[in-house]
């Protein structure tokens, strides 16, 4: 019996991929943009040559935990299931991770800020009071706020020294899709 000896030759691992971006690559998308959108394609060089050349794409760590994927071959960014809501969450930081299939493996890590972008998607609330110092009676309103009554008798001076009611608004969306509001009194017998 005689000994073999079976010797792989593996090309010499030393380069490590290169994400081509800023340190601080910032991108956006509107809170009503589609599942599967795009938001950016990372790209990643590895001067080896062969299977050691090539790049695989992943987020990394708690970016997976994110509205977002990431294309293992293409790099490209999309925002994935359930998607952003600008009220809950403005912002957030994508970690991605190029790695090469060398070896050993060689990897790289970049990140990139995402800004959500607020579109006019919540209607106003109201809140409907009796005045400071009226009667906390003199106002009734549904569960919801859209419709309130005002109970105002006629001999009270209450109304005259406090007001009938204190009306407020709010928006869950930014300044520049909410207030400031404008109120208006409609007549309810108008169009009858």
């Amino acid at each position: 019996m005689t000994n073999q000896r079976v010797v792989f030759y593996l090309p010499l691992k030393k380069q490590q991929p290169l994400i081509s971006l800023s340190l601080f690559l910032k991108l956006s998308i509107a809170e009503d943009a589609e599942d599967g959108r795009v938001i950016y394609r990372f790209t990643a060089t590895d001067r080896d040559s062969g299977k050691a050349g090539n790049v695989t794409y992943a987020l990394a760590g708690d970016s997976q935990e994110l509205p977002f994927r990431v294309h293992p071959i293409t790099g490209t960014l999309v925002l994935a299931p359930p998607g952003v809501d600008y009220e809950l969450r403005n912002s957030y930081f994508v970690r991605i991770v190029a790695s090469d299939d060398g070896t050993p493996q060689k990897r790289t890590e970049n990140g990139a800020y995402v800004s959500v972008e607020d579109v006019n998607d919540n209607r106003p609330v109201f809140r409907v009071t009796a005045p400071l110092g009226g009667s906390a009676n003199s106002v009734q309103c549904t569960a919801d706020g859209a419709n309130c009554t005002v109970h105002v008798h006629e001999s009270s001076s209450d109304s005259v020294v406090h007001g009938l009611a204190h009306l407020n608004a709010t928006d869950a969306d930014s300044s520049e899709n909410g207030g400031p509001f404008k109120f208006k009194l409609l007549d309810v017998n108008e169009g009858e």
